[in-house]
């Protein structure tokens, strides 16, 4: 990469002593930093005076010989050149020209830019961006369905986000945060049609992003690019929505979109969530300000849920030849709310210092109940042939084979708050690198909680003996952190730079958490059958166990000091380094009869790598190491049994050493501007040693289980991604195809013939998908289809080996008719083979189509009709696999219905109102 900064000196007739002229050259839509440009001082006839090159936060200074007029100009490979007037009169020893902006190269971008075509995907360094404009979307859908078409985009039912594998954390709107965390104020709330583009990319940390010393802690963001048509004014839209089993939704945003001032109001509610399980709703405002030297942004937030669900499950957990088996009904009930806010302030009130300040707070109240019965068996309850459902028919399961019924419910209510800021100064000394940064962090959060349990489980293989037992707790808790970093960069030669940092950081956490064992009241049994769970004894006190209840202050002190060095180059960048990390942990720990107070100190080295080699804007390849230990829990390592639950006892292990994960990560993109292709290729590798997992042995008599952790090694994974985007025959028939392969060595221990033996599963996945897309300007058609195949092998437990096969293929189309009318529709089919239980193995055709209507003068009123799995075939089963269990689960969902909603548009831009189709009128 070359950028060129270019001064014409036009008058130089005035006698002065010598001046020093300093700016920085960045992005303009980014803002990022353009680094190893070069500046360039020329006189009127482009004769060269003097130079520099611009340093890793982009700044420059030029000594200046002469009084006089000069014209900068900068260039730089695929941005337009930047002119601009500067006058050197002698009276300012350095004159600060501030930022330097420079935009892309429209002439450089022609290639990816042609008329009646828009590409799907392009790629500009680290950056893959999503032309909005060439996925289409349903009516009045939020950004939430624009982001599931993106190539390479999954949305699990939780709402979780992975683009190409990477879980996104963020979601960002013109490169400002939007909500924190909160991804689905954005994904929810946000409506898909005033989004231009969709950009991702891994955003560095404050700390990195100010100093550019990399500290690790990237986190993969989304950010949303607003259509300029819908800036300088205010945009908004209302939807409500109702339809078949009581389902409804609303929603709400205003928002007003300058490029200095960004203000949102966003809301919504409804119980369509988990396949209707689940009411919803959250509400909130976000906003950012730009100035030259200021900028300021943050949000406030209010969120609440409640969920009331049914679900049942059947698992195998693999102890031995024989394995153990259980089936569950359980029902479950639970509401939560939580209001916070945060903010950002950073202050730059001259080129050499930065000042960066995040307050944050958070409050809410939760509660939950559920219920339900369990039954454990030693032998597969259905292998006679006559039992449909083990737990009502329990009787009639064979006696050797019975271990044990338990019928438990639980309940409880909790609140939460939190409280904390951040602070970070910068001081940059001349412009070659040289910066020091210092960054306080500190916080405090407090919990409340009181859990009620009741259990009675009855043991077969003890002559049907039962046992009851009914317990109270309560479990305040707090948590205070501190923290301070000084990090420092220093120049060694041209573009070199070794960096160094060190911070200290402070936990201390205290729980007092009291049991009190009501189960052995008289008439406790009889109390709990009229009055349920939740109440309690007037003398309840005088049941505390001082052996149940826990008592525990942690205190870790940790060292972190690093060293890295990091090269500059045109084609390439490389920082190396290592990072030692001593600490020293306190324990006062008091529970089931152990009273002690441990203190550990332990010394961790961890190198780092990150190398990123530029072919060109469009073309990288990046890797990435880094190491990183983890300690044990400090309670796991006492000498004790935990025996509060006597179907799940577990020990502790003083014997535990700390694990080691090497990660691993290379990354290759290629964006073609002439053919519009785009190849993007990522590899991560993940290797542990010294994990921990749990030793457990079986008792199959009670059905319980005595866990212990241990050190265990051979635990690795490694996934490998590809993808390809391009047009074919017409440049408006597009083809996207995905390709993922994934191999997983999990090592644990299983139980077997009496011996706790180690297992090793070797999990393999390969999974490919294809889009064809054919896109017309009043339509689009969409062929899609994937196949994954699993293969999975135990070196123990035969049980546990598969070979499953989940396809899925589809078409979906989008149409505008005449007269406003919109029709769009989806229909895939979904099958499953090879699992060993009949039930997984389904064929679901899933078919869902919507159609709407726009209307009054303006179109900005509009009417849709959704109908939702409308052939009724959607599965609500699920299976997951581990090496020692396999479980099978069914929960109550409503997949199939129809939903009636209208929707309007306000568009306000400068006193005039914007149709839909993007016309303005007077009002």
């Amino acid at each position: 990469m070359c950028c060129t900064c270019t001064y014409a000196q036009t008058s130089v007739n005035v006698k002065s002593s010598p001046s020093k002229i300093s700016g920085s050259v960045r992005d303009a839509s980014s803002g990022e930093a353009l680094i190893q440009c070069s500046v360039q001082l020329l006189d009127s006839d482009s004769t060269f005076i003097s130079g520099a090159a611009t340093d890793m936060n982009g700044g420059f200074a030029i000594n200046v010989s002469k009084n006089g007029k000069y014209i900068l100009k900068c260039s730089y490979v695929g941005y337009t050149d930047t002119y601009k007037n500067v006058e050197v009169s002698g009276r300012q020893k350095i004159m600060p020209l501030g930022t330097i902006s420079m935009s892309e190269d429209a002439v450089m971008l022609e290639g990816a830019v042609v008329k009646g075509t828009i590409p799907q995907v392009e790629v500009v360094e680290d950056t893959v961006q999503y032309n909005a404009a060439a996925f289409r979307v349903t009516e009045g859908s939020a950004v939430e369905e624009l982001i599931k078409k993106l190539p390479g985009a999954e949305v699990d039912e939780s709402g979780k986000i992975t683009i190409n594998g990477r879980e996104i954390s963020k979601i960002l709107v013109d490169g400002k945060e939007f909500f924190s965390s909160q991804t689905d104020m954005a994904m929810k709330n946000l409506p898909a049609e005033i989004i231009d583009k969709v950009k991702t990319y891994d955003k560095k940390s404050d700390l990195a992003r100010i100093t550019g010393i990399d500290d690790g802690e990237e986190e993969t963001v989304i950010d949303l690019t607003v259509k300029k048509d819908k800036k300088n004014g205010w945009i908004g839209n209302v939807r409500a929505s109702g339809g078949t089993h009581s389902l409804h939704s609303e929603r709400f945003n205003l928002n007003h979109f300058t490029d200095d001032v960004k203000l949102s109001l966003v809301g919504s509610y409804g119980n369509t969530g988990n396949g209707g399980t689940s009411k919803r709703g959250n509400t909130g405002f976000n906003f950012s300000t730009d100035s030259e030297h200021l900028e300021t942004g943050g949000n406030v937030r209010y969120s609440g849920a409640s969920n009331h669900s049914f679900s049942e499950s059947s698992s195998e957990r693999f102890t031995g030849v024989k394995s153990s088996f259980s089936n569950s009904r359980r029902n479950n009930s639970s509401s939560n709310w939580n209001a916070g806010g945060d903010f950002r302030l950073e202050w730059k009130p001259d080129t050499m210092n930065r000042i960066l300040f995040r307050p944050r707070f958070s409050f809410g109240k939760n509660d939950s109940y559920n219920s339900g019965v369990t039954a454990t068996f030693s032998g597969d309850p259905y292998a006679s042939g006559t039992i449909d459902d083990p737990i009502d028919q329990i009787e009639s399961v064979v006696d050797s084979i019975r271990t044990n019924l338990n019928r438990s419910s639980a309940k409880s209510e909790g609140d939460n708050f939190s409280l904390g800021a951040s602070l970070m100064y910068n001081r940059r000394f001349g412009n070659k690198g040289r910066n020091l940064t210092i960054n306080v962090d500190g916080g405090y959060s407090s919990r409340g909680n009181e859990r009620f349990n009741v259990s009675d489980v009855t043991y077969y293989q003890r002559d049907d003996s039962t046992a009851l037992t009914y317990r109270y707790r309560t479990t305040p808790s707090s948590n205070s952190n501190f923290s301070a970093q000084v990090t420092y960069s220093e120049p060694i030669a041209r573009a070199v730079f070794l960096q160094f940092s060190y911070k200290f950081s402070y936990n201390k956490q205290h729980s007092d958490g009291k049991a009190y064992d009501l189960g052995n009241i008289i008439g406790i049994r009889d109390s709990l059958a009229s009055m349920g769970i939740g109440f309690l004894p007037y003398d309840y006190e005088d049941w505390l166990d001082e052996d149940l209840s826990r008592f525990t202050d942690t205190e870790n002190s940790v060292h972190t000091a690093d060293v890295t060095l990091r090269i500059i180059r045109e084609k390439f960048n490389l920082s190396a380094g290592f990072t030692a990390t001593p600490q020293t942990q306190r324990v006062d720990y008091d529970y089931q009869g152990l009273d002690t107070v441990a203190v550990r100190h332990f010394f961790n080295m961890s190198p780092t790598l990150n190398f990123r080699y530029r072919f060109s804007r469009q073309h990288q390849l990046r890797v990435t190491y880094r190491g990183r230990t983890s300690q044990p829990q400090i309670t796991d390592m006492f000498s004790m049994t935990d025996d509060s639950d006597p179907l799940n006892i577990r020990k502790g292990n003083p014997g535990l050493k700390p694990s080691f994960t090497h990660t691993m990560n290379v990354k290759y993109n290629n964006y073609m501007q002439e053919t519009k292709r785009n190849i993007n290729a990522n590899v991560s590798l993940n290797l542990t040693t010294n994990s921990i997992a749990n030793r457990t042995e079986y008792n199959e008599e009670t059905g319980g289980r005595i866990s212990q952790p241990e050190n265990i090694n051979g635990n690795w994974r490694i996934n490998a991604d590809f993808g390809f985007d391009t047009p074919v025959i017409w440049e408006n028939l597009l083809v996207n195809t995905s390709t993922s392969v994934s191999h997983n060595n999990n090592v644990s221990f299983v139980y077997q013939d009496h011996n706790t033996l180690k297992n090793t599963v070797r999990n393999t996945r390969l999974r490919e998908r294809l889009d064809i897309t054919y896109r017309h300007e009043i339509f689009d058609v969409s062929l899609n289809g994937s196949v994954s195949y699993t293969h999975a092998r135990s070196t123990l437990v035969s049980n546990s080996n598969m070979d499953t096969y989940d396809f899925s293929y589809g078409l979906s189309a989008n149409a505008q008719f005449p007269f406003h009318l919109y029709l769009s529709t989806d229909i895939r089919c979904r099958s499953r083979r090879g699992y060993s239980n009949s039930q997984m193995n389904t064929d679901e055709l899933i078919w869902n189509a919507q159609m709407s209507y726009r209307f009054l003068r303006s179109r900005n009123a509009s009417v849709a009709l959704e109908f939702h799995d409308i052939l009724g075939n959607r599965s609500n089963i699920s299976r997951t696999i581990t090496a020692t269990r396999r479980s099978d689960s069914r929960t109550d969902a409503i997949y199939s219905y129809v939903m009636l909603s209208f929707s309007y548009r306000l568009n306000v831009f400068g006193g005039r109102f914007m149709s839909s189709d993007g016309g303005r009128r007077r009002r």
